[in-house]
């Protein structure tokens, strides 16, 4: 837990961390532009995948992160309220940590950020860790009720896509006047694009993959793209937490690199071509925002929403998910090009400027919290 030094300011804001990959880092991100502000009292708060509180290694509640995290995020709220003067309006970055706050959101304005819901999560099945029982059914109605519920009570949610939207919409009844579709975005002066035509066609071509879960992301495609002849002027960058089996000349893994450490900034500037041919997501990730944020052309799949902000043939390619030789033909298109991995990054670079770019949407997240603060929301 962070907190500000205490200020006189009309608004004390709550903000609250899930430890899901891109969410948290979209957390932090938030966190570095806000956390300076003078005109907002602000406490942050991560709930991490291990708590240290007792209840939290107590089974059964030790072996379900979802009961878990959200205990404790109960128990960490209520405990700041009693040390704190009341919260003028609170930002959770998912909706786990707020299952056993109901009372405070009826109390408190809350604005709940997504990336997804649970009903697009039941959508790709294996990639997610699911749960099995005779009377899912049931609880599965029983669930979304629930959810529902979570959904209603906040003052505004803001998915990170239409295709969120949407659900929110169609599956929850959620009115369209309770949401703001708002991506979070990445740190565009942190991740800042020097790319110049280099002019000798000749030269090894850089491609870039980064993603958490190899195999959900589609790195296994790439690896099999690497080992074609025509591929053999291109250098592959697997930037990944899980440990795997690939080999090659022409294929490096990285498996210790952190997000936003100098390193991964470096492969980024280096590479030419960043691809995610990812086979389950929710919204656009970190990694691709930030690939564009430094001019690069992107290729991802029609999966989750990316479309999005990979618009296919402007700032670079969105194929269909489990399309090896879809995968290979723009990638070959990208390398026998450079005016057009040129162009492509220069569209995806503006386009991250103006609608990824995380110090705009800080201000546009702010804005709805006073709004929220000042009972302008409902």
């Amino acid at each position: 837990m962070i907190r500000t030094k205490k200020r006189t300011t009309p608004y004390r804001f709550l903000f609250v961390s899930a430890p899901f990959s891109g969410i948290e880092v979209f957390f932090r991100n938030l966190h570095n532009v806000l956390a300076d502000r003078d005109d907002i009292d602000s406490t942050w708060e991560w709930i991490e995948f291990e708590p240290h509180e007792f209840l939290a290694r107590v089974p059964p509640l030790s072996w379900n992160w979802t009961l878990k995290g959200g205990l404790v995020s109960r128990w960490r709220v209520r405990r700041l309220e009693r040390e704190r003067t009341r919260y003028s309006a609170a930002l959770f970055n998912h909706m786990l940590p707020l299952f056993f706050l109901r009372d405070f959101q009826r109390r408190i304005p809350t604005i709940l950020s997504i990336d997804t819901t649970p009903r697009m999560v039941d959508a790709f099945g294996p990639w997610y860790a699911g749960w099995h029982s005779p009377f899912r059914p049931f609880l599965h109605n029983m669930k979304r009720r629930f959810d529902r519920g979570v959904y209603m009570d906040c003052a505004r949610i803001l998915p990170w896509t239409d295709l969120v939207r949407h659900s929110l919409e169609q599956h929850y009844g959620v009115p369209p006047n309770r949401i703001t579709v708002l991506s979070p975005g990445v740190d565009i002066e942190h991740w800042k694009c020097h790319r110049k035509a280099r002019g000798n066609e000749k030269k090894m071509i850089n491609v870039l993959f980064v993603g958490g879960q190899f195999w959900r992301k589609g790195g296994d495609l790439l690896v099999q793209v690497s080992k074609r002849d025509e591929f053999k002027r291109c250098v592959f960058h697997i930037v990944t937490r899980e440990h795997i089996d690939a080999f090659g000349d022409n294929l490096h893994i990285h498996v210790d690199m952190d997000p936003n450490n100098e390193s991964l900034k470096q492969l980024f500037a280096e590479a030419d071509v960043f691809v995610l041919p990812t086979k389950a997501d929710f919204a656009p990730t970190n990694a691709i925002c930030e690939a564009m944020a430094m001019g690069l052309p992107v290729i991802t799949t029609y999966v989750g929403g990316l479309e999005e902000v990979v618009r296919d043939g402007d700032n670079g390619f969105v194929i269909p998910p489990d399309d090896v030789e879809s995968l290979a033909l723009r990638l070959r298109i990208l390398v026998d090009s450079e005016e057009k991995r040129m162009n492509m990054g220069r569209k995806g670079r503006k386009l991250v400027e103006e609608h990824y770019n995380i110090a705009l949407n800080a201000e546009k997240i702010i804005d709805l919290m006073c709004e929220a603060a000042d009972g302008n929301l409902r």
